[in-house]
Protein backbone atom coordinates (compact mmCIF):
# COMPACT_ATOMS: atom_id res chain seq x y z
CA UNK A 1 0.00 0.00 0.00
CA UNK A 2 1.29 3.44 -0.91
CA UNK A 3 2.38 6.05 1.74
CA UNK A 4 1.81 9.32 1.49
CA UNK A 5 3.95 12.81 3.80
CA UNK A 6 2.56 15.93 3.35
CA UNK A 7 4.44 18.56 4.99
CA UNK A 8 2.90 21.56 7.10
CA UNK A 9 5.04 24.51 7.23
CA UNK A 10 4.77 26.17 3.28
CA UNK A 11 2.40 22.89 2.14
CA UNK A 12 -0.39 22.77 4.04
CA UNK A 13 0.19 26.03 6.17
CA UNK A 14 1.41 29.73 5.12
CA UNK A 15 3.95 29.56 8.36
CA UNK A 16 6.00 32.00 6.23
CA UNK A 17 3.40 34.73 5.71
CA UNK A 18 2.68 34.67 9.25
CA UNK A 19 6.06 35.03 10.07
CA UNK A 20 6.67 37.90 7.56
CA UNK A 21 4.06 40.02 9.34
CA UNK A 22 5.33 39.94 13.16
CA UNK A 23 8.39 40.83 11.20
CA UNK A 24 7.65 43.70 9.46
CA UNK A 25 5.37 44.71 12.40
CA UNK A 26 9.16 44.73 14.59
CA UNK A 27 11.55 45.84 11.96
CA UNK A 28 8.72 48.29 10.11
CA UNK A 29 9.51 46.76 7.04
CA UNK A 30 6.85 45.17 3.88
CA UNK A 31 8.01 42.03 3.02
CA UNK A 32 5.71 39.37 1.42
CA UNK A 33 6.09 35.68 0.29
CA UNK A 34 7.66 36.92 -2.52
CA UNK A 35 10.55 38.81 -1.49
CA UNK A 36 11.52 35.17 0.21
CA UNK A 37 13.46 33.32 -2.66
CA UNK A 38 16.13 31.34 -0.44
CA UNK A 39 15.16 28.27 2.04
CA UNK A 40 17.33 29.31 4.42
CA UNK A 41 15.03 32.85 4.80
CA UNK A 42 16.74 34.35 7.54
CA UNK A 43 19.44 35.09 5.11
CA UNK A 44 16.75 37.36 3.23
CA UNK A 45 16.39 40.72 5.38
CA UNK A 46 19.27 43.21 5.44
CA UNK A 47 18.15 44.05 8.75
CA UNK A 48 19.37 40.91 10.05
CA UNK A 49 23.03 40.70 8.10
CA UNK A 50 25.17 42.07 10.68
CA UNK A 51 24.21 39.12 12.87
CA UNK A 52 25.91 35.95 12.87
CA UNK A 53 24.15 33.37 10.80
CA UNK A 54 23.16 31.52 13.83
CA UNK A 55 21.33 34.32 15.74
CA UNK A 56 19.26 35.16 12.52
CA UNK A 57 18.30 31.95 12.20
CA UNK A 58 17.29 31.65 15.89
CA UNK A 59 15.27 34.89 15.96
CA UNK A 60 13.41 33.64 12.51
CA UNK A 61 12.54 30.25 14.13
CA UNK A 62 11.70 31.93 17.65
CA UNK A 63 9.11 33.93 15.13
CA UNK A 64 7.81 31.12 13.46
CA UNK A 65 7.02 29.55 16.47
CA UNK A 66 5.34 32.63 18.04
CA UNK A 67 3.34 33.11 14.45
CA UNK A 68 1.73 29.16 15.25
CA UNK A 69 1.42 29.88 19.00
CA UNK A 70 -0.46 33.36 18.84
CA UNK A 71 -2.71 31.53 15.73
CA UNK A 72 -1.70 33.78 13.18
CA UNK A 73 -0.81 30.74 10.88
CA UNK A 74 -3.69 30.39 7.87
CA UNK A 75 -3.68 27.49 6.09
CA UNK A 76 -2.33 27.78 2.39
CA UNK A 77 -5.24 28.17 -0.32
CA UNK A 78 -7.05 24.67 -0.93
CA UNK A 79 -5.02 23.04 2.14
CA UNK A 80 -8.29 21.43 3.53
CA UNK A 81 -10.19 20.43 0.11
CA UNK A 82 -6.12 18.75 -1.11
CA UNK A 83 -6.43 16.46 2.03
CA UNK A 84 -9.66 15.50 2.35
CA UNK A 85 -9.69 14.55 -1.41
CA UNK A 86 -6.41 12.49 -0.81
CA UNK A 87 -7.04 10.85 2.66
CA UNK A 88 -10.49 9.70 0.51
CA UNK A 89 -8.83 8.36 -2.06
CA UNK A 90 -5.66 6.85 0.14
CA UNK A 91 -5.67 5.32 3.85
CA UNK A 92 -2.47 5.93 4.20
CA UNK A 93 -1.89 9.71 4.74
CA UNK A 94 0.20 11.26 7.27
CA UNK A 95 1.48 14.66 7.99
CA UNK A 96 5.20 14.74 9.00
CA UNK A 97 6.46 17.75 9.87
CA UNK A 98 9.71 19.21 10.98
CA UNK A 99 8.24 21.84 12.82
CA UNK A 100 9.91 23.09 16.04
CA UNK A 101 9.41 21.60 18.86
CA UNK A 102 8.56 25.03 20.44
CA UNK A 103 5.78 24.86 18.50
CA UNK A 104 3.49 21.99 21.22
CA UNK A 105 1.88 19.24 19.02
CA UNK A 106 -1.33 19.73 20.64
CA UNK A 107 -0.96 23.56 19.09
CA UNK A 108 -0.38 21.91 15.80
CA UNK A 109 -3.40 19.64 16.58
CA UNK A 110 -5.84 22.41 17.48
CA UNK A 111 -4.99 24.23 13.54
CA UNK A 112 -5.60 20.92 12.13
CA UNK A 113 -9.26 20.47 13.88
CA UNK A 114 -9.69 24.21 13.40
CA UNK A 115 -9.30 24.07 9.58
CA UNK A 116 -10.79 20.63 9.05
CA UNK A 117 -7.82 19.19 8.10
CA UNK A 118 -7.69 15.02 8.23
CA UNK A 119 -4.74 12.82 8.53
CA UNK A 120 -4.07 9.35 9.63
CA UNK A 121 -0.98 10.56 12.13
CA UNK A 122 0.68 13.68 12.89
CA UNK A 123 4.46 12.46 12.85
CA UNK A 124 7.21 15.17 13.91
CA UNK A 125 10.63 14.81 12.44
CA UNK A 126 14.34 16.66 13.21
CA UNK A 127 13.93 18.05 9.75
CA UNK A 128 13.29 17.39 6.29
CA UNK A 129 15.92 15.29 5.00
CA UNK A 130 15.20 12.80 8.04
CA UNK A 131 11.59 12.50 6.26
CA UNK A 132 12.64 10.02 3.53
CA UNK A 133 14.05 7.49 6.63
CA UNK A 134 10.09 7.26 7.74
CA UNK A 135 9.07 4.48 4.55
CA UNK A 136 7.22 7.26 2.62
CA UNK A 137 6.99 6.49 -0.89
CA UNK A 138 5.52 9.82 -1.86
CA UNK A 139 6.11 13.34 -0.52
CA UNK A 140 4.18 16.55 -0.74
CA UNK A 141 6.39 18.90 0.67
CA UNK A 142 8.22 22.64 -0.47
CA UNK A 143 11.44 21.75 0.58
CA UNK A 144 14.09 21.99 -2.33
CA UNK A 145 16.57 20.07 -0.77
CA UNK A 146 14.16 17.30 -0.14
CA UNK A 147 13.42 17.26 -3.99
CA UNK A 148 17.41 17.40 -4.46
CA UNK A 149 17.68 13.96 -1.73
CA UNK A 150 14.78 11.93 -3.26
CA UNK A 151 16.11 12.67 -7.11
CA UNK A 152 19.53 11.87 -6.31
CA UNK A 153 19.23 8.87 -3.48
CA UNK A 154 16.17 7.33 -2.92
CA UNK A 155 15.02 6.19 -7.08
CA UNK A 156 11.99 4.36 -4.99
CA UNK A 157 10.15 7.92 -3.82
CA UNK A 158 8.26 9.95 -5.79
CA UNK A 159 7.97 13.94 -4.58
CA UNK A 160 5.21 16.87 -5.35
CA UNK A 161 7.17 19.79 -5.09
CA UNK A 162 4.63 22.58 -4.09
CA UNK A 163 5.48 25.93 -5.30
CA UNK A 164 7.32 28.53 -3.55
CA UNK A 165 9.73 31.13 -4.01
CA UNK A 166 11.89 29.76 -2.08
CA UNK A 167 12.04 26.74 -4.48
CA UNK A 168 12.55 28.18 -7.86
CA UNK A 169 15.83 28.08 -8.41
CA UNK A 170 19.50 25.95 -7.52
CA UNK A 171 19.32 22.60 -8.40
CA UNK A 172 15.89 22.00 -7.47
CA UNK A 173 15.77 23.04 -11.36
CA UNK A 174 17.47 20.09 -12.31
CA UNK A 175 15.86 17.87 -10.60
CA UNK A 176 12.44 18.52 -11.95
CA UNK A 177 13.61 16.92 -15.28
CA UNK A 178 13.36 13.56 -13.50
CA UNK A 179 9.83 12.02 -13.68
CA UNK A 180 9.87 11.28 -10.33
CA UNK A 181 9.96 14.99 -8.94
CA UNK A 182 6.98 17.11 -10.13
CA UNK A 183 5.98 20.79 -9.25
CA UNK A 184 2.68 21.49 -8.03
CA UNK A 185 1.62 25.17 -8.51
CA UNK A 186 -1.93 24.51 -6.69
CA UNK A 187 -2.89 22.10 -4.41
CA UNK A 188 -6.18 22.03 -5.61
CA UNK A 189 -5.24 21.03 -8.85
CA UNK A 190 -2.67 19.11 -7.37
CA UNK A 191 -5.39 15.86 -7.20
CA UNK A 192 -7.21 16.56 -10.83
CA UNK A 193 -8.95 13.31 -11.34
CA UNK A 194 -6.52 10.01 -12.54
CA UNK A 195 -4.65 11.43 -14.85
CA UNK A 196 -0.60 11.55 -14.86
CA UNK A 197 -0.33 12.66 -11.44
CA UNK A 198 -2.13 9.38 -9.97
CA UNK A 199 0.11 7.26 -12.31
CA UNK A 200 3.29 8.86 -11.06
CA UNK A 201 1.71 8.29 -7.33
CA UNK A 202 0.88 4.74 -8.04
CA UNK A 203 4.59 4.11 -9.94
CA UNK A 204 5.29 0.49 -9.98
CA UNK A 205 8.97 0.80 -8.47
CA UNK A 206 6.84 2.61 -5.32
CA UNK A 207 8.05 -0.28 -2.51
CA UNK A 208 6.40 -0.02 1.05
CA UNK A 209 8.95 0.17 4.51
CA UNK A 210 8.21 -0.38 7.65
CA UNK A 211 7.27 2.68 9.65
CA UNK A 212 7.84 4.04 13.22
CA UNK A 213 5.68 6.70 14.42
CA UNK A 214 7.32 9.79 16.24
CA UNK A 215 5.78 11.33 19.13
Amino acid sequence: MTRYAVDLDGTLADTVGATLEIFNERYGTRYTKADVTDWHFWNTFPELQMLPESKRKDIILRMMDEAWISGRVRPEPGAAEFMRELTEREPQVDIVTGRSMGTPTEVIERWLGKNGIPYRNLVRVRGSQEKVYHGYDVYWDDDPNLAVDIWRRWPEKRMFLVSQPWNREGEVIVALDSPRIRRVHDLRKGLTGRGRQMRLLRHPEVHVRAHRRRA
